[in-house]
This record gives C-alpha cells, sequence and structure tokens, in this order.
C-alpha cells in the first residue's frame, strides 16, 4: 500500500474493435523523480483502477474531493495484459482521515496543602 494524494476519479466504459471494456481513471499527484537533477517538484498522473473505484468514490457517491487532493492508502497491483507486457492497476483506495487535534487537558487544581 503506498500513500498518494488523489485529486480525482472517472468512469471509462465503452466498446473497442468489438472488445467491451470498464475501468475506472484514477488521477493523482506525486513527486517528481529526485534522484533526476533535471527534476524538481511534483506531477499529475493517470492510473487505470477497478471500475468499482468509480462506484465508491465517483459522482452521486458522496465523496468529495478538494482541488488539493486527498490522501488516500492505495494498492497498486502489476497485472499482465498479454504478450509479455503489463500495467498498474489501482485495486483499492482508502481514505486517509486526519487525526483529530488533540485537546489540552484540563487544568487540575492543585489538591490543598495537609495541615500538620
Amino acid at each position: 500500500m503506498s500513500i498518494m494524494k488523489i485529486t480525482g476519479v472517472k468512469q471509462s466504459t465503452g466498446t473497442y474493435e468489438g472488445n467491451h471494456y470498464d475501468y475506472s481513471v484514477v488521477y493523482c499527484v506525486t513527486s517528481l523523480d529526485p534522484t533526476n537533477p533535471a527534476c524538481n517538484g511534483f506531477a499529475g498522473i493517470e492510473l487505470r483502477g477497478k471500475p468499482d473505484i468509480y462506484e465508491k468514490y465517483g459522482n452521486g457517491s458522496g465523496f468529495k474531493f478538494k482541488p488539493e487532493g486527498v490522501e488516500f492508502d492505495v494498492r497498486i497491483d502489476t497485472v499482465a495484459t498479454g504478450k509479455g507486457q503489463f500495467r498498474d492497476l489501482v485495486t483499492s483506495m482508502t481514505p486517509i482521515q486526519s487525526a483529530p487535534a488533540a485537546r489540552p487537558a484540563p487544568a487540575v487544581p492543585p489538591a490543598p496543602a495537609k495541615a500538620t
């Protein structure tokens, strides 16, 4: 599992050359290669996902994405497509809930001094 900033999802269904397809497109932001001196910063990428990703987080699901992205715990599997080719496939995503800010402990009055 990887933590990624996801900015949105899209459903992709149809038929191409007689073959039916049905998958989700997951839009995310990831850092550019830090070992490459010609790169600095972040880039938006698209990953293919299982169809149920859109069902869980697409229009009508009630989930709201933010322009800056929402952190998700993402599982990406590498799957074979045939003829020695492969692709990465998002198989599950779970939003990471921000931990609520810690409340300060209530002030405890000092214990009264004991009389001697």
